[in-house]
């Protein structure tokens, strides 16, 4: 059986957003998205990942956010848009890391560029 995306919402914390806030209002936001994924069994989870467009590396914490909500959609069983600006690989390797150790059957993806 096909799943489409066709009318579905997707809520996330975009990497560009773990450049402006702080640790503490990003885990926050976290805890926000998985009230919101818990009471909405229609939302995906997007657009997440990471980005080397406005700074040179992926931080820390960039990173830390992407898995976050990585997990969540996993947790979830929900679609996600990745967002993997100069850094495709890192993307991948992290997916397969996660879907691998949390969650058999696998889990479907949307690979946003531009």
């Amino acid at each position: 059986m096909r799943e489409f995306l066709i009318g579905r919402d997707f809520v996330g914390i975009h990497p560009w957003e773990t450049l402006e806030k702080d640790k503490a209002l990003l885990h926050s936001t976290l805890n926000t998205l998985r009230s919101s994924l818990a009471a909405n069994a229609a939302l995906g989870v997007g657009e997440i990942g990471l980005d080397r467009l406005k700074e040179k590396t992926v931080s820390p914490l960039m990173r830390e956010v992407f898995e976050e909500q990585l997990k969540l959609a996993l947790e979830f069983n929900r679609p996600v848009v990745l967002h993997g600006a100069k850094c495709w690989g890192q993307i991948v390797g992290t997916v397969l890391k996660y879907e691998c150790k949390v969650m058999s059957g696998g889990c479907r993806f949307l690979f946003h560029g531009f």
